[in-house]
């Protein structure tokens, strides 16, 4: 058995997974049982959905794509940045950082001095995989990406700035980010809502929390504090994350709940006299979203949250009901919380979810590793993609490991009828299933 000690605050989910896996079936199905007992009968409906329909494959590595693929991206901490996104319903943009070659001592206060990182940005034709455009950002920190609009143009986020581009790849605004910079950086977590409008970066100033929400298409922003973990999921009217975690407790089970709304951005509504936002105790304008839900929230559309587990799912209306559950067997496979294995389309209409294998199932030794990077997947098993309007699974991809051996980046398309994975430099996209005409949800 190998072990690879990582940071503490990884270390409570590898816990849960050893536990999980060395389980016996007989808590599995006790666990179900009980579930079965406190109103989650509603199950998600199967359909018979697979496919490795694959449009296209391209290896990043003639393009600069480091050889030892997986240290150097997860520097960039991939919580926080996908490594693959779609700007628009033609255009994949595919990112990784290099390390560059920086032999003399420079003083950090030399505006000439190279700086250590870059990050690259290889944007593809969605339908044909040709190259269509290269950029390439000089960065001091490798906590750095970039977040799509969806309407062809993008940001590029980093702890020194963040840049607005258009549609042609042409700056179009840049503003400083003050808030980001330091030794260490004080940036703590970033989302974007599903939409692409808005973005919620989080950061320490002293011991107070505080939310920088920006709006995509202008830049312009507002700060207020939120005391809230570092792991949340944003949407155009505020972030959810577990209730039990507020404070950030590194060390704690990130298997937490109830689910728990806040709004960042009008101080007016949530916060008090000093513009402090309350705790949901004290009767602030945070609402509960779920009630009953344990887990990790990421938002499908502003109107549905998908809440998941190392071995459940679950997709929950905004009237606080719980549409649909699924849950896993952790002896067959399972679900990272810390990696952010959901993507949902820009349309709010579909949603994608990345599986893990149970190391049990394979023929090797057990590899036990206290933290997966952040990426969705460290040892994927299948992806599967949901369909909110017919509330169905529509699509199974099941990873082989010839072609796929990590996810470090999954995405939807804009339509949700195209899929898009990262396994390490190497991009491969897929078709999905045509959607049935239907008004779109709120997103």
């Amino acid at each position: 058995m190998r072990m690879i000690l990582e940071p503490k605050r990884r270390v409570s989910l590898a816990c849960i997974v050893c536990a999980l896996f060395l389980a016996s079936a007989f808590l599995t199905r006790t666990s179900a049982l009980l579930a079965s007992r406190v109103g989650l009968q509603v199950k998600i409906k199967h359909v018979t959905a697979s496919g490795d329909r694959q449009l296209w494959r391209v290896d990043l590595h003639s393009m600069g794509y480091p050889a030892d693929n997986s240290q150097p991206q997860q520097r960039r901490s991939l919580e926080k940045f996908n490594a693959i996104d779609f700007v628009s319903e033609s255009v994949v943009a595919a990112t990784f950082l290099t390390r560059e070659n920086v032999r003399d001592l420079q003083r950090r206060d030399d505006p000439n001095r190279t700086l250590p990182y870059k990050l690259h940005a290889i944007f593809l034709d969605a339908a044909t995989g040709n190259e269509l455009k290269t950029l390439e950002w000089p960065i001091d920190n490798p906590v750095a990406g970039i977040f799509p609009r969806f309407d062809g143009g993008f940001l590029f986020l980093s702890t020194d700035h963040v840049a607005l581009y258009s549609e042609n790849w042409t700056p179009v605004k840049d503003i400083p980010l003050p808030q980001l910079q330091g030794s260490p950086s004080p940036l703590r977590g970033i989302s974007e809502s599903p939409s692409g409008k808005t973005i919620v970066v989080q950061f320490r100033r002293g011991i107070t929390t505080l939310c920088l929400k920006i709006q995509t298409a202008t830049l312009d922003s507002s700060e207020n504090p939120c005391e809230i973990p570092e792991l949340f999921s944003a949407s155009d009217e505020g972030v959810a994350a577990p209730r039990s975690l507020l404070g950030g407790g590194s060390g704690e089970s990130r298997s937490s709940g109830p689910i728990v709304q806040y709004d960042v951005s009008m101080p007016g509504d949530s916060s008090d006299a000093h513009g402090r936002i309350q705790n949901p105790e004290k009767g602030s304008a945070a609402q509960m979203i779920c009630n009953s839900c344990v887990g990790m929230p990421q938002f499908v559309n502003n109107d549905t949250i998908v809440v998941y587990t190392l071995m459940q799912l679950k997709v929950v209306g905004r009237n606080r009901n719980l549409k649909l559950t699924e849950s896993l067997n952790p002896l067959e496979v399972w679900i990272d919380e810390l990696g952010r294995p959901v993507r949902s389309s820009a349309n709010g209409e579909r949603f994608v979810v990345a599986f893990n294998v149970s190391q049990l199932r394979v023929d090797a030794p057990m590899d036990i590793r206290m933290s997966t990077g952040g990426m969705p997947a460290a040892f994927p098993d299948h992806i599967d993609a949901y369909d909110l309007t017919t509330e169905k699974w529509i699509y199974t991809l099941k990873i082989r490991g010839t072609h796929v051996q990590k996810i470090l980046g999954l995405a939807l398309s804009p339509s949700g009828e195209k899929l898009a994975i990262d396994s390490g430099g190497v991009i491969q996209a897929y078709v999905l299933p045509p959607r049935i005409q239907s008004t779109s949800p709120n997103h």
